[in-house]
């Protein structure tokens, strides 16, 4: 199993990638152009690409056999940050164009992105 280790955690940085360009986009997309409705494709994509960001992260968890708040207390906390990046995301997505709950969702969104890539490099717990 450790041998797919490596595509495993390829596919999972590939996957974080998109994410966070298609929660860019949607985002950027809503306040330049609040009137006119994201392409269908937009709205399932991250769905299919978030699904598929999360087997590839517990495919590696298994592998190395890494449990959250047992064995990788770093990696628990990136599941509770993970949480709050949805929300956060969901929060800057759903709002008004162009309003600072918008804009504030959006920051704190990013701000535990962020957080998740420290956590991700550094483990420090």
């Amino acid at each position: 199993m450790f041998a797919y280790y490596t595509a495993m955690k390829h596919s999972h940085l590939m996957f974080v990638v998109i994410t966070l360009c298609l929660l860019n986009f949607r985002f950027f997309w809503k306040q330049c152009a609040p009137n006119k409705p994201l392409h269908k494709i937009f709205r399932i994509v991250p769905h299919v690409n978030d699904t598929l960001l999360l087997i590839t992260g517990a495919m590696m968890a298994y592998t190395v056999k890494f449990i959250p708040f047992v064995n990788a207390n770093w990696l628990g906390l990136k599941l509770v940050l993970l949480v709050i990046y949805i929300g956060f995301g969901f929060m800057a997505i759903k709002s008004p164009a162009r309003s600072s709950k918008a804009f504030l969702g959006y920051g704190l969104s990013m701000l535990s992105v962020g957080f998740m890539v420290y956590l991700a490099l550094a483990k420090p717990f």
